[in-house]
C-alpha cells in the first residue's frame, strides 16, 4: 500500500510540477519576456527532478514503441549533428532529431551524466539545421502566430522551395505489422516567391506556379538528364532542380 502511495503522490507531483513550469513559461512568452535558452532550461529542469525525470518547457520527450514497424523520424538512422536558433541565439553540435509525425524537435542531452530526451517547445525554436539542410518555423516565413510547424527552406535565388514532411501512425495489423506501422514519408511542396505562395505537390503545378517564364520542356529535359523523378526527389535533387529553373526563368526574362 505505501509503495502504491508513493507512486500515486509522485505521479501527481510531476503533473503538478508539469503544469506548473508550463504556466510559468507561457506567462513569460505572454508579458513579452523572451523564452529560457536551453542550457537554463535544463537546467530548472534538472533542479525539479534530479535524475529521475527531466522536463523541457513543459515536455518530456516520449518514445515510440519499438514493436511498430518503421519510425516517427525525418531522418532513418542516428542523431544528426544539429544547430537550433532561438531569439537570435546559436546552439551548435547538438544531438537532434526531427519526429515528423508528432512534429517535434528531440533534443539528445546529458543531465547528471545520464542520457535524456528532450523536447523542445516550437515557440521558441525560430529555425534549426540537421546537416545541412534547414528548416524554418512558419512564423518566421509566413509571420504568423498560433499553431507552428517547420518547413525545409530550399534556398535559390528568387523563387524558394517549401518543403513540409510528415508520417501517419497505420493501423494496419497483421501477421507483418501486428502493432501497426508508420507510414513512408510523405511532403507538401509550396513554391515561394515574394511572401506568395503556391501548391507545387506537382510538376506540372510547380511549372505553372512560375507563370508561364519558363520552358517546360526545357525542364523536363534537364529532369531527364539527372535522373530526376519530382515525386520521389530528394532535398538534393528539389535544390538542383530550383536552382536550374530560376536560371531559365532569369535568361528568359533577361531576353
Amino acid at each position: 500500500m505505501k509503495d502504491l502511495f508513493r507512486l500515486n503522490f509522485r505521479k501527481y507531483l510531476i503533473l503538478f510540477i508539469t503544469i506548473h513550469f508550463s504556466v510559468l513559461i507561457s506567462a513569460q512568452t505572454q508579458n513579452g519576456q523572451s523564452a529560457k535558452p536551453i542550457e537554463e532550461l535544463i537546467k530548472v529542469s534538472n533542479d525539479y527532478y534530479g535524475i529521475d525525470d527531466e522536463i523541457v518547457n513543459g515536455c518530456v520527450y516520449q518514445m515510440h514503441d519499438y514493436r511498430i514497424q518503421g519510425n516517427p523520424y525525418l531522418f532513418e538512422e542516428g542523431w544528426g549533428p544539429g544547430t537550433i536558433f532561438i531569439k537570435g541565439k546559436e546552439y551548435k553540435n547538438l544531438q537532434i532529431k526531427y519526429d515528423v509525425l508528432n512534429d517535434a524537435i528531440v533534443l539528445n542531452t546529458q543531465i547528471n551524466e545520464y542520457n535524456r530526451l528532450l523536447s523542445i517547445n516550437k515557440s521558441q525554436i525560430d529555425s534549426f539545421l540537421i546537416e545541412d539542410r534547414l528548416f524554418v518555423s512558419s512564423k518566421i516565413l509566413f509571420n504568423k502566430q498560433g499553431e507552428q510547424t517547420f518547413y525545409e527552406k530550399i534556398n535559390s535565388n528568387t523563387f524558394i522551395l517549401l518543403v513540409k514532411y510528415k508520417k501517419v501512425f497505420l493501423k494496419t495489423y497483421n501477421d507483418l505489422t501486428p502493432n501497426g506501422r508508420f507510414s513512408s514519408l510523405k511532403k507538401d511542396i509550396i513554391l515561394y516567391k515574394g511572401g506568395v505562395t503556391k501548391n507545387a505537390n506537382t510538376f506540372n503545378l510547380l511549372i505553372n506556379g512560375f507563370e508561364n517564364n519558363i520552358d517546360k520542356k526545357k525542364v523536363k529535359t534537364y529532369m531527364k538528364q539527372n535522373g530526376i523523378k519530382y515525386s520521389d526527389a530528394s532535398s538534393r535533387e528539389l535544390k538542383e532542380l530550383i536552382t536550374y529553373c530560376n536560371t531559365i526563368t532569369s535568361t528568359k526574362n533577361e531576353n
